[in-house]
């Protein structure tokens, strides 16, 4: 088992990357799902609609990433 600290860079950002994607998805799905047991009349579309559009950037990111490490000169890269 290879330690964190011996972890190439660009596998460090993609585990944190993935660390705050989860942790944003279990957070802001919690307080959702809080609001709506408590009954509380604020209204959680705009919090859940907030969610998604965090986890789909940051999701766009880690992709792009690691698509961008693909790519060098030998198979099409400039």
């Amino acid at each position: 088992m290879t330690r964190l600290r011996d972890r190439p860079t660009a596998d460090l950002i993609v585990i944190f990357l993935t660390g705050v994607v989860g942790t944003m998805l279990v957070l802001t799905g919690l307080a959702a799902l809080v609001l709506e047991l408590t009954n509380d009349e604020r209204d959680t579309t705009h919090l859940l609609a907030f969610e998604g559009e965090v986890i789909k950037g940051f999701t766009t990111l880690i992709i792009g990433y690691i698509a961008g490490r693909g790519v060098t000169e030998k198979n099409g890269g400039l």
